[in-house]
């Protein structure tokens, strides 16, 4: 119930946004950064902090001599590893599992995995990361679509003269602003190259997160799908291995914790060098003289084993079953398909942009097409006295306003930049004007050669 609960929470950030009459200013690609990919991500943190889906994350076996929640704690929070020469080989009869058998420390290959503790932070870091854009564009473009768009967003609910007194407006505020918002376009072009730029960047960032692993994740477990059932090695499992080995370290027990004393050692010596206690004394067995010399060679190894125990540092070897793997195996290579189509259309809407910009004539196109209830001639009219900044604030616009609506603002716009332009171009003078603006020659004179 409580993933329930957190799961809605993520949801309800997502679709608020479309319940609300909000401007919209960006574009669908855009969006897929902030929206979509950010809940992704915190959804995904979300499922590997909730131990109600898989159990415990880690469970170690470990032999009796060691408490179970010591050895699950301790190699939770360091590190477990397996063996990379012993990937690949039959299980059951080669190894235990896969990457996981016999080696000789310091001469075999191992690989560490200390970042499963780190998913759930990696994980909500790259979605605030996902974020970030969308809030610069936010704070740069200060709700000036919201506010200039006002009353004619949506379906259209005013009257006739309010509607037409509200487009009125707008278009004497885009004169009023004719070529001020460049740099406004600026922002918006800057937040989309970030946005290009963090998907590529998080694709490096988790591939060195996951010890190189990632560039090549999802073309792996493609080309294993393909592969012989008989012949294939699961990539998942060599990123994310569910069995890993863990060493432990501890000081041998003292010979009062195992509870040797001085007579229990002399009962150990006299039943090895063969007598036995009657009454008050000891008797020796019938052995021979070399027998005796024998055992008690032994027993003198095994005393001395015994107590060398005591202040000694013994390992212990143990296997951990990763219960949480089964989830990032999954949560890894959708990422990796989700961040790879996540780059394309990025560096699609960034050319597209580096187009608008540079090529007027593909505002025109746009214009025509997108808004198509426009006058091809006023569209014309338009793209032609206006600049960069000036076409993103109406495109902007057209993304919120009915289609219809948006064609009577542009013949409007057209045909009010006509005017101004012919208003404010200044004809040639005449003798009787330009007379009193140059001084007479008298006034100044003559230059004399030196």
């Amino acid at each position: 119930m409580a993933v329930f609960n957190l799961l809605s929470s993520v949801a309800g950030f997502v679709k608020v946004r479309f319940l609300i009459d909000k401007a919209v200013i960006d574009n669908m690609v855009f969006r897929l950064h902030y929206r979509i990919t950010s809940a992704i991500l915190f959804v995904c943190c979300i499922l590997c902090t909730t131990n109600s889906l898989i159990g415990d994350p880690i469970s170690c076996i470990a032999d009796s001599s060691l408490p179970g929640h010591v050895i699950n704690t301790y190699c939770w929070i360091t590190s477990t590893f397996t063996l990379p020469h012993q990937q690949g080989k039959p299980v059951g009869t080669h190894v235990a599992h896969p990457g996981v058998g016999t080696y000789v420390e310091g001469e075999n290959e191992t690989r560490y995995h200390s970042y499963y503790q780190w998913v759930p932070f990696m994980l909500f870091f790259q979605g605030l990361l996902f974020y970030v854009p969308h809030w610069i564009w936010k704070n740069w473009e200060e709700g000036k679509v919201r506010m200039i768009s006002d009353g004619m967003r949506g379906s259209m609910i005013c009257t006739k003269d309010d509607r037409r007194d509200r487009q009125s407006r707008l278009v004497q505020y885009m004169l009023d602003t004719l070529h001020l918002h460049n740099t406004y376009a600026a922002g918006y072009f800057m937040c989309e190259a970030l946005n290009f730029i963090n998907v590529v960047g998080n694709i490096f960032f988790v591939d060195v997160f996951l010890g190189g692993a990632f560039l090549k994740y999802g073309t792996d477990v493609v080309r294993y799908s393909g592969l012989n059932q008989e012949n294939r090695t699961d990539p998942m499992i060599a990123v994310f291995p569910r069995v890993t080995k863990c060493t432990f370290h501890k000081f041998g027990p003292s010979a009062i914790e195992v509870g040797v004393c001085h007579k229990t050692v002399l009962h150990i010596l006299h039943d090895i060098l063969g007598y036995r206690k009657t009454a008050a004394c000891w008797i020796p067995h019938t052995v021979s003289e070399v027998q005796q010399w024998q055992r008690y060679a032994i027993a003198q190894d095994l005393l001395l084993d015994q107590y060398q125990k005591e202040g000694t540092i013994q390992k212990h070897d143990t296997l951990c079953v990763l219960a949480l793997n089964i989830l990032n195996e999954k949560i890894y290579i959708f990422l990796w398909f989700w961040f790879i189509f996540l780059s394309v259309l990025s560096g699609l809407a960034l050319l597209y942009s580096t187009v608008i910009v540079v090529l007027p004539s593909i505002r025109e196109t746009i214009l025509k097409r997108r808004f198509r209830f426009g006058t091809p001639a006023g569209v014309s009219a338009v793209v032609d006295k206006t600049q960069v900044g000036d076409f993103l604030l109406l495109h902007l616009l057209g993304q919120n306003m009915n289609m219809v609506v948006f064609g009577e603002i542009l013949d409007e716009l057209s045909r009010r930049l006509n005017d101004y332009m012919h208003n404010n171009v200044p004809t040639a003078p005449s003798t009787m004007e330009m007379s009193p603006i140059y001084p007479s020659k008298e006034k100044f004179p003559k230059e004399t050669e030196a």
